[in-house]
């Protein structure tokens, strides 16, 4: 949910409080340069302690608390420290959270697909509210409505059971060791590739509502785009499991950065409200189907102990080439407007072109994974 409202009007809230582009684009870039450092220790950490829930109360109760410090204040430097704690919280929390839900999967409980849609839903939900209220109310109320949604994150993360019973912790699912895994080329080309094509995604989180704004698009066609890209975002993560049945991880993951390419180009066309709708909706492919298909990817080969920290390096991977990414375009941003897209275009087809690569490193993986992975 919070994710929703931050999609929805961050940007704008931002160049509303007179931040230039750069500054804009540092508030995503710079807690992205700390989660480099702390991503691995903290997966490392939420793996030793004894269950995850942990970690992810820890983590919503430092987004709340700086959250609800964003609404005292309206300075660059202000915002900047409060926002990167609320970023870096999540974040680092998110690979954790993915870990579980992938534990409970492979123990037959679920699937990482359904867990991921309906986080979708609340993403959705956010993002009507959040661009209705906005609308009705003006920007000087988004802050109060950021913290709200972090609130009602931590209330629901206090909540959590624990996810491992003493007779789940008794059971190791086997995979490589984690430093094997690294070592393993044709294993880390495809997630070092789709990290490059998702750090040209993380440029929506800021710049994609205000390059829409300064096209002449009011506050509800905007929320009506972003949603129509969660809405498919959703679909794809509940068809996943058919998905993967049929089609191999990794020409998933190639699908996903031959489509963003794509999508980056037809951008920079300024596209008719009706077409930019339907660039949307390729959502579902760009981020949502290379997302589920990496962090698959790395369960299926990933014992269970390591499980937290190998999802927490996949991050500082996309992290790492969304620092690159978020500066870049920033700056084209500011020299060359909607035509900065070009540039996103180029990054996704050098990442695109990495996963590629993996394929002729080794025999693709099969088709359906045994149980045991």
């Amino acid at each position: 949910m919070s994710g929703g409202a931050f999609h929805a009007y961050a940007g704008i809230w931002f160049a509303s409080l007179g931040f230039s582009s750069d500054q804009i684009a540092a508030t995503t870039s710079i807690p992205i340069f700390i989660l480099l450092v702390l991503n691995a220790v903290s997966g490392r950490v939420a793996d030793r302690a004894k269950d995850w829930r942990q970690a992810l109360v820890i983590g919503a109760f430092v987004a709340a608390v700086a959250a609800c410090g964003l609404m005292a204040t309206t300075s660059f430097l202000s915002v900047l420290v409060f926002w990167s704690a609320v970023l870096i919280a999540q974040s680092l929390t998110v690979p954790i959270g993915d870990a579980a839900a992938l534990y409970l999967t492979r123990q037959g409980r679920g699937d990482i697909g359904t867990y991921r849609a309906l986080s979708t839903v609340g993403y959705i939900a956010a993002l009507f509210l959040t661009g209705y209220v906005v609308q009705r109310h003006g920007g000087s109320v988004y802050a109060a409505m950021f913290a709200l949604f972090n609130v009602v994150r931590l209330a629901a993360a206090v909540f959590m059971p624990e996810f491992k019973s003493q007779q789940d912790q008794s059971k190791i699912i086997a995979g490589l060791h984690l430093k094997t895994w690294f070592r393993e080329t044709w294993l880390i080309a495809p997630l070092l590739g789709w990290a490059v094509v998702y750090s040209t995604l993380q440029v929506l989180n800021n710049f994609l509502a205000l390059a829409l704004s300064e096209q002449g698009y009011v506050e509800t066609e905007i929320t009506l785009l972003i949603a129509a890209g969660a809405l498919a975002e959703a679909l794809v993560f509940f068809l996943f499991r058919h998905f993967s049945s049929r089609f191999r991880l990794r020409n998933l993951i190639v699908l996903s950065g031959v489509v963003t390419i794509l999508r980056w180009v037809c951008m920079t066309y300024e596209p008719s409200f009706p077409f930019l709708f339907v660039l949307q909706l390729t959502h579902g492919i760009c981020f949502a189907l290379g997302f589920i298909a990496c962090i698959s990817y790395i369960s299926r080969y990933t014992p269970s102990e390591n499980a937290a920290e190998a999802q927490s390096l996949f991050t500082a991977l996309q992290m790492s080439a969304a620092i690159v990414s978020v500066t870049v375009f920033g700056r084209l941003y500011g020299d060359y407007g909607i035509q900065a897209f070009w540039g996103l275009a180029l990054i996704a087809v050098v990442g695109t072109c990495i996963s590629l690569w993996s394929l002729w490193l080794k025999t693709p993986e099969p088709i359906a994974p045994d149980q045991s992975a």
